[in-house]
């Protein structure tokens, strides 16, 4: 008697796999506008041509203004736009403290924080999403804002949100009041949303960034 064998096709995973993973890369880089509308949500960006888009825009458009004194322990001010004063106090080279308590030094990058903090100062419309401050790009109501928010995380308030990110301390602050609005592109498709918090990065009281969220 004659059996005829039966052949197993053998499925060639080594080229599905791969070919899977860039069709699903591809469909997500597609789709993600549409699903960060339909969600209203900011999804992470997975290609480098999707980061830079992410992360384009000036950093050119506004102005920081150090103390330049010559004594580290006298405290000076940077004057704002609107003329009121916001003390910052030189206690050391290039770092300066707030009211508050609150420590901006030199970043990682060569970049100070009171700089980076800035860059929130005004929308950048080619970002993806972008918490912008109110305040019309004024150094001294933007780090008003943030030593105001440190206040209420001294204080236990309920208003003050906390949780660990990479080694460092985030608080999400609720101000209930507006402190800023959503720029960038996702701000373009919610008409600048109102935002009535403020996230902070913090390594114990010395600022990495912070910024307005929802």
């Amino acid at each position: 008697m004659n059996v005829s064998a039966k052949h197993k096709t053998k499925i060639p995973w080594r080229r599905i796999i791969p070919v899977a993973l860039v069709l699903l890369v591809l469909g997500y880089t597609a789709s993600r506008p549409t699903l960060e509308r339909w969600f209203n949500i900011a999804l992470p960006a997975i290609t480098d041509d999707d980061r830079r888009r992410d992360t384009a825009g000036s950093d050119n458009d506004y102005q920081v203004t150090l103390p330049n004194n010559s004594s580290n322990s006298s405290p000076t001010s940077a004057t704002s736009a609107t003329g009121g004063k916001f003390q910052l106090k030189e206690i050391g080279r290039d770092r300066y403290q707030t009211p508050a308590g609150l420590l901006y030094t030199m970043g990682s990058r060569g970049e100070h924080r009171i700089e980076h903090v800035m860059r929130h100062a005004r929308d950048q419309p080619n970002r993806h999403a972008h918490g912008v401050f109110i305040g019309n790009g004024d150094q001294d109501a933007v780090l008003q804002i943030i030593d105001d928010a440190y206040e209420l995380v001294k204080s236990k308030s309920p208003r003050a949100k906390y949780e660990s990110s990479k080694g460092n301390d985030k608080y999400d602050v609720d101000m209930q009041r507006k402190v800023g609005f959503e720029g960038g592109k996702k701000g373009q498709r919610s008409n600048n949303r109102a935002l009535n918090k403020v996230r902070m990065i913090l390594d114990d009281n010395r600022v990495i960034t912070a910024f307005p969220v929802r």
